[in-house]
């Protein structure tokens, strides 16, 4: 018939795709300790995000979840460095999805005091020559004295450590205690 109808747009809109914009991907903590962050993306407003994590066996306290706040409270049950990789995955307001990214949390090991025996018997005018040490490597102390009036030479160290060395003097003619912390 050779009728020909109005020209008809369809407007199409091209949403982005968003990613996770924080930088650096990583972060670092000490043992029983939160990381937190705000996720951000460069796609706003109305990206939100969810992750999902890889197991370490050696921490706990991983989670999953969604949002914008991520939040994680890790406690290293070893001795040794760990760390904890997580997936995050940017979903714009739009339903669009991102590639998941990696945010690692490195999460130190609490040091203790591995010495034994806590308990250290030495003669009057003799330095106490106490090695500290610990199982997590590198590890230094700082430590500090309860006052005994009876006994010189006890000094506190602000500058970290390995080694109680004072040169004790009891001034009396009992047995002194000298506590170290």
């Amino acid at each position: 018939d050779g009728c020909t109808s109005p020209v008809t747009n369809i407007d199409i809109t091209v949403h982005p795709i968003p990613d996770v914009s924080n930088l650096p991907m990583a972060g670092e903590i000490c043992s029983e300790a939160t990381h937190a962050v705000t996720l951000t993306s460069n796609v706003t407003p109305g990206t939100t995000f969810a992750w999902t994590f890889t197991d370490n066996p050696d921490v706990t306290g991983e989670a999953g979840g969604n949002g914008t706040a991520f939040s994680q409270t890790l406690t290293n049950t070893g001795i040794d460095i760990e760390q904890v990789t997580f997936q995050i995955t940017p979903t714009s307001a739009f339903g669009c999805e991102g590639d998941p990214q990696d945010y690692t949390i490195t999460v130190n090991p609490t040091p203790h005091l591995d010495i034994t025996p806590l308990t250290h018997n030495q003669c009057d005018g003799a330095n106490t020559n106490i090695t500290l040490s610990s199982l997590v490597s590198g590890t230094l102390f700082t430590w500090s004295f309860t006052d005994n009036p009876n006994v010189t030479g006890e000094t506190s160290s602000a500058a970290p450590g390995t080694l109680i060395n004072d040169l004790l003097d009891n001034t009396s003619w009992t047995n002194q205690t000298v506590t170290y912390t």
